[in-house]
């Protein structure tokens, strides 16, 4: 049984190996996204609600930092710098659910990618 699961994780590492991650780190109050390479072994970019200026967009409109306006913003501005970049990347939900926040951060995040 152990072998059987730690084959599985080296699997699973070898598949994220020379790519790109976006990683979700979500918590009560606020979200953090990073795009993180292998290849170079640091992030390239990130973005996060606790940033002045996003926070100062999301206030604005009278939102939560933790909402799902705040989630479409942060996959709108992760995906303004990303095409900067222009590779091919992994989206990382870290162990959340693909549904709610997480689905609309991705959403927003491909169809801003699309739209360029």
């Amino acid at each position: 049984m152990r072998k059987t699961i730690r084959d599985r994780a080296k699997r699973n590492r070898k598949i994220f190996y020379n790519k790109n991650i976006i990683i979700i780190n979500k918590t009560n109050q606020n979200i953090h996204l990073q795009l993180f390479s292998f290849i170079k072994n640091k992030i390239i970019t990130s973005c996060s609600s606790t940033e002045s200026f996003i926070k100062n967009i999301i206030l604005k409109k009278k939102k939560k930092l933790n909402s799902f306006f705040s989630c479409h913003i942060l996959g709108k501005i992760l995906a303004l710098k990303f095409f900067k970049i222009k590779e091919k990347f992994i989206f990382d939900r870290s162990g959340f659910k693909f549904h709610g926040k997480i689905k609309k951060i991705f959403n927003s995040f491909t169809f801003f990618l699309k739209k360029r």
